[in-house]
């Protein structure tokens, strides 16, 4: 199989606020998707009635989102997007120089050769403002074909904003997300991206809200305020069905709701603009693109019990169990509802981009 000369690697994931960005990726992954890339559906063995209703409604939400954000225009990897709520699509502000070193050089191990001088941070030529960064590019991309390595590049986008202008202000102001109030960040990835063999992308869950923060327990009196999304999807098929919760659901089922209001309103048309954006571009849309799923945020390690498969997470841990871990840390919990929402959509929305989906 061919070496890849370079590989961008997009990531930002959030939570409660914080951003923190993947260092390494392990390259025998890429080699595996096709293998990896199954379509494991969802499993309610064990729920309740109340709990398996909750959690097909959330699945009926999402796949009318989907629906309703894709539309067909002449072939079937052109869509247009039309969305079916107000959103709020996070405006960020540009970080510049976040990283002290442009490359990271992977040797291979076939080839034998040691790790080139240059190619990591803390080395005997590090990158600052006063060196030129072409030639180091240059440099780089001699080593690379020398050794038949794999060079990775990293770029912080913490909503894969797409504008094609670098001085946008979107990129040099500093940005509160209104949805939010949290300040979020972005970098113009659009260059690096046109330059890489293989683009590989993710983007994290929202974080909740500043407010939120009040107190050690949450101050979450906000999502009362926010559409129920689950009652109102299929009011005539639910009629003699009604939701029943006693109250160690109620806060469950107001965060399910709250983190499928932000999936809906800003994440969801966000992800559809890059994808887009990505699809027109004549540099890019013959480009193999790869989007990571996100990751959920476990117990402590105190936990013995063994980690559950991601298909059973919405039942059998968010619902199921999801009482006890909102009283343990309410805002994992949230980011756990959107991880799974996430990658719910997601798996139904990159295929009509050609962009393949890698489940970590």
């Amino acid at each position: 199989m061919r070496l890849l000369k370079r590989i961008l690697a997009i990531t930002a994931f959030s939570a409660a606020g914080i951003t923190f960005v993947l260092f390494s990726f392990p390259l025998y992954r890429f080699f595996h998707i096709l293998w990896m890339l199954t379509n494991i559906g969802p499993s309610f063995h064990g729920l309740s009635a109340s709990e398996a209703q909750m959690t097909s409604s959330v699945h009926e939400v999402l796949e009318y989102a989907v629906s309703s954000l894709l539309r067909p225009t002449g072939s079937a990897r052109e869509t247009s997007i039309k969305p079916q709520i107000n959103s709020t699509i996070a405006e960020i502000e540009a970080l510049q120089n976040i990283f002290t070193c442009y490359f990271n050089h992977i040797p291979t191990r076939a080839q034998g050769h040691t790790r080139p001088s240059y190619g990591r941070c803390n080395t005997s030529v590090p990158v600052t403002s006063n060196v030129n960064q072409g030639s180091i590019t240059n440099r780089f991309s001699q080593e690379l074909a020398i050794t038949g390595a794999v060079g990775m590049q990293f770029v912080l986008s913490q909503s894969l904003l797409p504008l094609s202008d670098a001085s946008a202000w979107q990129y040099n102001s500093p940005v509160i997300d209104p949805l939010t109030d949290v300040r979020v960040r972005d970098n113009y990835w659009l260059r690096h991206a046109r330059s890489a063999d293989v683009i590989l992308l993710n983007r994290g869950p929202l974080p909740a809200p500043a407010s939120t923060y009040a107190s050690h327990s949450g101050n979450w009196s906000y999502a009362k305020d926010l559409p129920t999304y689950l009652e109102a999807i299929r009011p005539n098929s639910w009629e003699d069905q009604p939701f029943i919760y006693d109250n160690k659901h109620m806060q469950t089922r107001l965060l399910v709701n709250a983190a499928l209001h932000v999936t809906l309103t800003s994440f969801l048309p966000s992800l559809v603009q890059t994808l887009n954006a990505l699809h027109h571009d004549v540099n890019l849309r013959h480009k193999l693109v790869i989007w990571h799923d996100s990751h959920f945020m476990h117990q402590s390690h105190s936990d013995k019990k063994p980690r559950l498969r991601r298909h059973h997470f919405l039942g059998d841990y968010l619902l199921f169990r999801g009482h006890l871990q909102i009283a343990e840390d309410p805002w994992k919990f949230y980011h756990n509802a959107q991880v799974y929402m996430q990658n719910y959509a997601i798996r139904r929305l990159l295929p009509h981009f050609g962009i393949q989906y890698l489940p970590l």
